[in-house]
């Protein structure tokens, strides 16, 4: 587009695959949730923030399509609940999504449809800028122009779709089971924030913690490890599972780590021994696309 429409900004932007397990611990860092609904045959897009201790905000955006790969104009107007919910009621898709302030950009979550997905993007000023930046080390693939990984893309995913890699009967459990770890944290989060939550900030820390074991893995994660040394056979296919699924809440990216070493030599049968090299596998495409990226 040679001319920017009347009022529009124009928006410029890289953006980044990342691994969570290459992150670590985001605890403490400032965040927001945010649900996108992309309005079916348009360019629109709805949008609600929710951070700890502030009132939900409510935006329209319209993109204009980029005239550059880094560059495209976009517009902005801020909404009141009652127009929001009239435009959300006209059907669309939807993203939910956790943004993480990180690393001098911001750290999106995926949480549906396509759980898990995380990607880091860099807003810039001018495009000499955005050319000139050195992407940080723990990103992957960059996918500024790859359409798949538009915002509009990955809530056009089915809501059907398995949001995880595994067969396993255990996988549900698992993701349901980091959904809820991710809420209760949450709620420690909120509360020392506002001061104002239902639970008092030691009540909602005391019910994290009497939790998190049961929540951490099929059958407690206390246990976990030892049941695994000793190849129990229930253990090493929630275990398996474990790292198919990836889940993410606090702490999960260590614990994925220390699985992945400990499963290299378990006993698995054939099917599961596959089904853990395809996890390796690719784990080490994603050290070497981090090595390449280090190395440009």
């Amino acid at each position: 587009m040679s001319k920017p429409p009347k009022y529009s900004q124009l928006e410029i932007e890289r953006r980044w695959l990342v691994d969570r397990a290459a992150v670590g611990s985001l605890e403490g860092l400032p965040w927001r949730e945010i649900e996108d609904f992309y309005l079916r045959g348009t360019r629109l897009r709805l949008r609600k923030i929710c951070a700890p201790g502030a009132d939900p905000v409510y935006k329209l955006c319209k993109k204009y399509g980029k005239a550059d790969g880094l560059e495209e104009s976009i517009t902005n107007l801020y909404l009141s609940l009652t127009e929001y919910n009239v435009l959300r009621a006209l059907g669309g898709a939807r993203v939910l999504k956790k943004r993480y302030s990180f690393s001098g950009g911001s750290l999106d979550v995926h949480e549906s449809p396509s759980y898990g997905t995380t990607i880091f993007e860099v807003e810039f000023k001018t495009l000499k800028e955005a050319e000139a930046f050195l992407p940080p080390d723990f990103v992957g693939e960059e996918v500024t122009g790859n359409t798949r990984y538009s915002g509009a893309s990955l809530a056009d995913l089915p809501v059907q779709q398995k949001e995880h890699n595994s067969v396993s009967p255990f996988a549900e459990e698992i993701l349901q089971n980091a959904a809820e770890l991710r809420r209760l944290h949450d709620q420690i989060c909120e509360s020392f924030a506002t001061g104002e939550h239902a639970l008092s900030h030691a009540e909602a820390c005391k019910e994290f913690h009497a939790r998190y074991d049961e929540l951490a893995f099929p059958g407690g994660w206390e246990t976990a490890y030892a049941r695994i040394a000793a190849e129990d056979p229930e253990a090493l296919e929630a275990a398996l599972a474990w790292v198919e699924c990836k889940p993410f809440f606090f702490r999960s990216g260590y614990k994925w780590d220390t699985l992945m070493r400990k499963l290299r030599h378990a006993p698995f049968d054939e099917g599961q021994r596959a089904r853990f090299e395809v996890v390796h596998e690719r784990l080490l495409e994603f050290r070497s696309k981090r090595a390449s990226t280090r190395n440009e």
